[in-house]
C-alpha cells in the first residue's frame, strides 16, 4: 500500500477556485431574479452551471495535483473532460433552486442531493481518469461520509437567503458566506474522498498513452478557471449597469408621461407631412375625440383656417443650439364642429435626424 501526501499550497489554492466559482455563482443568481424575459434567465443559468461546473472541476484537478504518490502518475483525456459534465448538470439544478422566489424545505433538500450527486459523480469519475501503475480502492465508511459532507453543507447553502438589506457591504458579506460554505462543500467532499482512497502497487499495469502531462493540465485548469470566472463577474457587472440605465429611461419616459398626461393645454406631436404622432388626454378632450382619435390625422384638419407651411417653424442654423418655433393665434375646430379660438406654439423637436414638432394648444 503506498501514502500519498498533500502540498498544502495546492490544497488552499483548490478550496480558494471552489469559492471563487462559488461567489461567480451567485452573482449569476442575482441576475436571474431580476430577468424577466425567460430566454435571458436561460442564458444567465447556462453561464452560471459553467462557471460552477467548471470551477468544481478545477478545484478536484488541483486537489489531486497536490496528491503526491511515490510513483508516476498521469491523468486520461477523455475521463478527464467528460468528467466536467456531472458538476455542470448539479450547479444548474443548484442555481435553479437559489434563483426561485419561493423554495421550499422539499426543493432545497432535492437540491442538496443534486448537488452532493453532481459533485460525487464529478470526483469519483475524475479519480477514474487515474492512470498509474496500481490499483485504486476505497474505504467504504469514508466513500459514504464524502457523500454525507458534501449534501449537508450544499443543503445548507442553497438554505441560506440573500439579505434583504440595501447595504452593499452587508450583501456582499453574505454572498461571500454563502460561496465559502458551498465551497468548502466541494472541498472537504473531495479531501475526505482522497483520505479515503488506498493505493496499491501494482508493477504489471503499465502507464497507458494518450494522457495529459501534468504542466498541460496546470495551463487548461488555470486558463478555464481565470477566463470563466472572470468573465461572468464582468457580465454580471455589465448587465447590472445595462438594467440600471434601462430602468432609469423606463422611469425618465414614465414621470414625462405624467406631466404631460397632467397638463390642462393640449400637447400634439407631427412630423413633417403634418401626421399626428402622438397627443396628451387635454389635447383628446380639447378636440373632442376619444383615446387615440387623433393619432394618424393631418394637423390642419382641426384648425381649418391654417395651412400647412404656416405650422412649419423657419429653418434655423444647426450650430446654434436653439430650437426654431411659431406662435400664433387660430381658430380650431372639434370633432362636434364647434369653433373655438386657440393660441398655438410650434416648436421644432426633431431629434436624429427626424423632422417632428410639438404643437401646444392653449
Amino acid at each position: 500500500m503506498l501514502h500519498g501526501d498533500q502540498h498544502w499550497l495546492l490544497v488552499f489554492m483548490a478550496m480558494a477556485i471552489a469559492v471563487l466559482a462559488s461567489f461567480a455563482a451567485l452573482a449569476v443568481v442575482e441576475r436571474l431574479h431580476v430577468s424577466e424575459r425567460e430566454r435571458t434567465r436561460h442564458w444567465w443559468l447556462a453561464v452560471g452551471a459553467l462557471a460552477m461546473g467548471i470551477g468544481i472541476w478545477a478545484m478536484h484537478f488541483v486537489g489531486m495535483l497536490s496528491w503526491h504518490l511515490p510513483l508516476p502518475i498521469a491523468f486520461d483525456t477523455a475521463t478527464t473532460l467528460v468528467s466536467v459534465l456531472p458538476a455542470i448538470c448539479a450547479s444548474a439544478i443548484a442555481l435553479h433552486i437559489l434563483s426561485s422566489p419561493r423554495r421550499t424545505p422539499a426543493a432545497v433538500l432535492l437540491g442538496g442531493l443534486a448537488m452532493a450527486a453532481g459533485i460525487g459523480t464529478m470526483h469519483y469519475t475524475g479519480m477514474e481518469a487515474l492512470r498509474m501503475s496500481a490499483r485504486l480502492y476505497y474505504r467504504p465508511g469514508e466513500f459514504a461520509l464524502s457523500l454525507v459532507i458534501a449534501f449537508v453543507l450544499s443543503t445548507l447553502s442553497l438554505s441560506l437567503r440573500p439579505t434583504e438589506q440595501h447595504d452593499r457591504l452587508s450583501v456582499a458579506a453574505v454572498r461571500w458566506v454563502r460561496a465559502t460554505i458551498l465551497g468548502g462543500a466541494v472541498t472537504a467532499m473531495h479531501f475526505t474522498a482522497m483520505h479515503s482512497a488506498q493505493v496499491f502497487a501494482d508493477a504489471s499495469i503499465p502507464l497507458p498513452e494518450g494522457v495529459i502531462p501534468d504542466a498541460t493540465l496546470v495551463i487548461l485548469i488555470t486558463s478555464a478557471v481565470a477566463l470563466l470566472v472572470g468573465l461572468t463577474l464582468v457580465a454580471t457587472r455589465a448587465d447590472r449597469r445595462l438594467s440600471d440605465l434601462s430602468y432609469q429611461l423606463v422611469d425618465g419616459h414614465a414621470r414625462l408621461r405624467a406631466v404631460l398626461n397632467s397638463m390642462t393645454d393640449g400637447v400634439v406631436t407631427f412630423d413633417a407631412n403634418g401626421t399626428i404622432e402622438a397627443v396628451n388626454p387635454a389635447a383628446e378632450r380639447m378636440f373632442g375625440v376619444g383615446a387615440n382619435g387623433l393619432s394618424g390625422k393631418c394637423i390642419t384638419s382641426f384648425f381649418p383656417s391654417l395651412e400647412h407651411r404656416e405650422l412649419m417653424p423657419p429653418p434655423t442654423d444647426a450650430g446654434s443650439g436653439s430650437r426654431a418655433s411659431v406662435q400664433l393665434e387660430t381658430t380650431a375646430e372639434r370633432a362636434s364642429g364647434e369653433r373655438l379660438v386657440v393660441e398655438v406654439v410650434v416648436t421644432d423637436i426633431g431629434v436624429n435626424d427626424r423632422t417632428l414638432f410639438s404643437c401646444v394648444v392653449h
